[in-house]
């Protein structure tokens, strides 16, 4: 790939030098090929290319530079690459950061050049724009960065540029003073280019230009992030608000409507500026956002007045709240408080009640009920009270609740919206009495209930009103929002684990009852628990940023608690499988293996803890936690282990209990509970207890797993594999053994390993845990003795081929192959064997991804640990017979070859110094032999026979030395 990127390169400068324009278009199409559209590869690679790419005197850049003395005649090929630089950010942006200080100055210079067309300056403009928007240009990446606003207003100072480019340049000084608000040295002056361009552009009647305000308007939206105006500079908010106001009055025959968007976006992202103006023109902001934009029938315009629509209303609430506000407005009489705040709490009212009303306008009404919650609280003679409102939103959250979720419809759609107008009046209310309470707790389990039915684009919704509901009910003190937890967890986790199971299995079954025209109930077989994670992960996630620091305890104290009452109100019982015989009574069967002789009392219990299992793996133990809720298992450690290594010990056969405690442990071990503790207090009470627990628990789960069978050997193989080392030293370091207990558990997995993998890795990673562990290392005694018995069990992994899988073969490349002598083109054949070298690459079969890692392993390991790979036969007959497994290695040689006799197999070399070195070869003919009769890798079994084939040869031949001095 690298080879094909430097010809391209070289390829480019040649069309560079001879004036080749669809030469040099075609070249950078096929670099775009290399760059974007490549195979999988390193991070190394792809950096090595684009450094190629980049850097390189014929890179890009050097091409770019070279073209600018004619850009006319090189216009396209500059926007060709321009559009590979874009690509590139999008597609590599985490390694262009370094390059920032090659690639800006050759587009800044492109953006300044007066001789260059105005397409290719746009595009070098939307480089910069994608640098920033990727995180590629940033202030360690490219130290230039506080002199590239200047850079940019020298382009200002060339007269009358495109339109188009205006825009582009507008944007990019935005975002600059967005994301970079130290690198801007001159605030005023960039305001003030976006303000007379705005104003220019306003004063004349038709607005000859809207691409540029449109630009115009976006870049001062950015801006002001950073840089609003304070409130004593009245003047130019003054003219900010006319600005918008001029650009709000809807005219849908406009055909670009991105500026009067624009402005519209301005107003809802900053409506803090223009607090009092709004609340003087409500009647005007009224009729033209709820009048003219959200009735729109393009969404976009519908959408963006939707967020200016909520923003305005906010600020007439934040009006309402303060009547201080309006002291400052002395030219102008302000409407009464009084009369504001009734006109539009009826209409929300209006909109709610009104069969007629779009889903949009119902959103309005619902959450206008909360924006002015507070305004109902503060100002005297308002129409309706907090409570009324609190009501209203409750009656409706109660009745879309008790309806089905097939009956409710579209209704379901509106419930998170009615979340967070409740959690925004429960912000104001002093105190909640039970059946507002219980009205809470009943609409938070219907939400939870069916969460599965809400689309995805309103989970974020939910988990940020269910969060703000929290807190705001934490505001009210007391052991209310710990009650109100306990009960919504315990029925939510309920309903999230009666779903169907989320292991992989075929559908039911029909049975003759069944009738044959009903259809598959996607709610009741394809909806599992996974459905549920992202409104208990996003639960924990959000309460992590919550302003109350003590919520994120709360609910991980709720899910422990609800985690340990499920457990204790399950039946995990069993009984005897039975038969009814000939005489119609019932008798019992008796099976050796207790997962047929079994069967559960209460299944659907059984059903609830398998998924109530994977549940809190993926939700408190599992990798994509977060550090900070795993911290919070530190306070639960001693009743978690407690109580479930009890349940376990009584309920033997249940794996549930198995995968509990393993999750538990590994969070442990994350945390660094336990080394920790011993560094803090080595003779801990606490620790050393739960130590010892653990220790006799996992002495008794690796006699489960020597001796069980089928999942719940797995289990306990896994919990085993996935324990820390400090405590599976003693099972290791067992001198009272000829085999420690761990020897026999590798060998166990490895054995299970050869029909899953999966078992194989976990064992081979778990080996490799205990050898690298330092605190403290094994003895080398021991790990001498662990290597010698362990190792031999990758032997069969290693040379055995998966059969399953043959080589990748292209068809193209096989047509391509079966007619050479067509007349192909060499860029055709390169792709054809590209395409080849990538499949063959995405087909890597999982048993060579464990050989590799296998291999990787010993290549840790000293030279001579190595060797104990293979089993020396000698020492297999001389040795302790527990050296070898049984079966394992005691088949007997394949060859008669006696290493201690007289004669001994040479290779004799010859050197200019008249040294003959001579190697013997004797140690290793009988394992050539062994891999060429049984290695199942075809390749290794013809090297094998290749190498003995050339012995025999050498032997026949080694008599003939001294006759045939030529050939020996």
């Amino acid at each position: 790939m690298a080879s094909d990127l430097s010809t391209c390169l070289r390829q480019l400068k040649t069309c560079l030098d001879t004036q080749q324009i669809p030469q040099a278009r075609s070249v950078i199409d096929r670099i775009t090929q290399l760059i974007i559209d490549k195979a999988d590869e390193s991070p190394t690679e792809t950096d090595f290319k684009l450094e190629c790419l980049l850097t390189s005197p014929n890179g890009l850049v050097a091409f770019l530079e070279k073209s600018f003395s004619n850009a006319k005649h090189f216009a396209k090929v500059i926007e060709d690459a321009f559009e590979l630089l874009r690509k590139t950010i999008e597609k590599h942006s985490p390694l262009l950061g370094k390059r920032m200080p090659t690639i800006v100055p050759i587009v800044v210079r492109c953006i300044q050049s007066s001789s260059v067309p105005a397409r290719p300056r746009e595009l070098a403009a939307l480089v910069l724009q994608d640098s920033i928007a990727y995180g590629c240009l940033r202030s360690d990446s490219y130290e230039k960065l506080g002199q590239l606003s200047g850079e940019l207003f020298s382009v200002f100072q060339q007269g009358k540029l495109p339109n188009r480019l205006q825009q582009n340049l507008y944007e990019l000084m935005g975002q600059l003073a967005k994301h970079f608000p130290e690198s801007v040295t001159a605030p005023d002056r960039m305001r003030d280019i976006f303000m007379s361009a705005a104003e220019r552009q306003l004063l004349e009647e038709n607005y000859p230009s809207l691409v540029s305000l449109a630009g115009a308007i976006r870049g001062l939206d950015l801006f002001l992030a950073h840089f609003a105006p304070s409130e004593s500079d009245r003047e130019l908010r003054q003219r900010l608000y006319l600005m918008i106001k001029k650009l709000s009055i809807w005219d849908e025959g406009r055909s670009e409507r991105v500026v009067f968007r624009n402005a519209l976006q301005l107003l809802a992202n900053h409506a803090a500026l223009f607090t009092l103006h709004l609340y003087l023109d409500h009647v005007h902001w009224q009729t033209m956002l709820a009048g003219k934009w959200i009735k729109s029938t393009n969404q976009d315009d519908r959408q963006i007045g939707l967020n200016a629509l909520y923003a305005f209303h906010g600020e007439i609430a934040r009006v309402l709240s303060n009547p201080a506000l309006t002291s400052a407005a002395s030219e102008r009489e302000c409407p009464p408080t009084v009369d504001v705040l009734n006109q539009y709490v009826g209409y929300y009212r209006k909109l709610l009640n009104s069969p007629n009303a779009d889903h949009w306008e119902v959103r309005i009404a619902i959450r206008g009920f909360g924006i002015m919650a507070g305004p109902c609280q503060r100002v005297a003679g308002a129409s309706v009270s907090l409570n009324d409102l609190l009501t209203i939103v409750l009656q409706r959250i109660e009745g879309i609740c008790e309806r089905t979720a097939s009956s409710t419809g579209d209704m379901l759609a509106l419930l998170p919206d009615f979340i967070q107008a409740l959690s925004e009046i429960l912000t104001h209310a002093k105190q909640l009495t039970t059946v507002q309470l219980v009205s809470v707790q009943t609409m938070t389990v219907a939400l939870v209930r069916d969460f599965y039915h809400l689309p995805t684009v309103h989970h974020e919704l939910i988990v940020r009103s269910l969060v703000c509901m929290l807190e705001n009910i934490g505001k009210l003190g007391g052991s209310t929002r710990d009650q109100l937890l306990d009960a919504i967890l315990l029925q939510g986790i309920v309903w999230s684990c009666t779903h169907a199971l989320p292991f992989g299995s075929s559908p039911p079954v029909p049975t003759p009852d069944d009738d044959p025209e009903s259809k598959t109930d996607w709610k009741r077989d394809l909806v599992t628990y996974k459905n549920y994670l992202p409104l208990w992960q996003g639960l924990l996630n959000k309460a992590r940023g919550a302003s109350d620091s003590s919520l994120l305890r709360a609910i991980y104290r709720a899910f422990q608690n609800t985690l340990f009452v499920m457990v204790e109100k399950l039946d995990l019982s069993t009984r005897k499988r039975t038969f009814q015989d000939d005489d119609g009574q019932q008798r019992e069967l008796f099976f050796c293996d207790p997962n047929i002789d079994l069967i559960p009392i209460k299944p659907k219990d059984y059903h609830i803890f398998l998924n109530l299992v994977e549940l809190s793996r993926d939700v408190l133990h599992g990798p994509q936690t977060p550090a900070t809720v795993r911290e919070l298992f530190t306070d639960w450690i001693r009743p978690y282990f407690e109580r479930f290594v009890k349940q376990s010990l009584e309920r033997p056969l249940v794996s549930g209990f198995v995968k509990l405690i393993e999750m538990g442990l590994g969070t442990a071990e994350a945390i660094g509970y336990f080394h920790q503790r011993e560094d803090l207090a080595p003779e801990d009470p606490d620790v050393r207890s739960i130590q010892m627990v653990l220790v006799y628990y996992l002495e008794q789960t690796i006699q489960r797993a020597l001796h069980a069978m089928g999942e719940l050997q797995l289990a306990c193989l896994r919990f085993v594999l996935k324990a820390p080392v400090r405590l599976l030293l003693d099972f290791v370091q067992d001198e009272d053994r000829q085999q420690p207990l761990m020897v026999e558990v590798f060998r166990t997995a490895f054995h299970i390993g050869r029909g899953l993998l999966s078992m194989a890795r976990d064992a081979l990673y778990s080996l490799q845990r205990i050898v690298r562990f330092r605190h403290p290392p094994l003895k080398g005694t021991q790990r001498e003795q662990l290597l010698r018995q362990v190792l031999p069990m990758l032997e069969s992994f290693l040379r055995t081929r998966d059969s399953t899988q043959p080589p990748a073969q292209s068809l193209r490349l096989a047509k391509f192959k079966r007619h050479r002598t067509a007349n192909v083109a060499a860029g055709k054949i390169e792709r054809i064997k590209q395409q080849h070298r990538i499949e063959r690459t995405a087909d890597t079969s999982e048993l060579v991804t464990f050989q590799m890692r296998i291999l990787k392993f010993l290549s840790h390991l000293q030279p001579n640990e190595c060797c104990w790979l293979v089993v020396d036969e000698l020492e297999q007959t001389t040795g302790p017979p527990a050296a070898a497994g049984p079966g394992e290695f005691a088949r007997s040689s394949l060859t008669r070859w006696d290493a201690d006799s007289g004669r001994s197999l040479e290779l004799r070399l010859l050197c200019e110094s008249g040294t003959r070195p001579c190697i013997k070869l004797d140690g290793m003919v009988g394992r050539v032999c062994q891999l060429a009769m049984e290695c199942s890798d075809r390749a290794t079994k013809l090297a094998a026979c290749e190498l003995l084939h050339t012995i025999v040869l050498y032997l026949l031949g080694i008599g003939y030395q001294d006759q045939l001095a030529g050939l020996w």
